[in-house]
């Protein structure tokens, strides 16, 4: 098994924590962020948290040196993470 980059998925929750608190406050205030900003954010967030997942395994020159193609690729939604039929497979005794 491939080791995991723990600095590439760190510095990537770390991201998505610092958007979502950013959007929070935005909504908690009184100028709230507009539809679009609102988009904006989420899709921010979830660019960091798929590339935490997605870049788990990257080397961390290679990360730090991405190119497009590995900014697009490791922004994308995990593979079957939208597969609950597989969630909770646990063996049940």
């Amino acid at each position: 098994m491939k080791r995991l980059n723990w600095k590439v998925a760190l510095s990537n929750i770390q991201e998505a924590r610092e958007a979502l608190e950013k959007l929070e406050s935005q909504i908690t205030s009184s100028k709230k962020p507009t539809e679009v900003e609102f988009e904006l954010s989420i899709r921010h967030v979830y660019h960091h948290l798929n590339t935490a997942w997605n870049a788990r395994h990257a080397e961390t020159a290679k990360y730090r040196n991405m190119t497009d193609e590995d900014f697009k690729a490791w922004g994308l939604f995990p593979v079957g993470f939208d597969d609950l039929s597989t969630y909770g497979d646990e063996d049940e005794d």
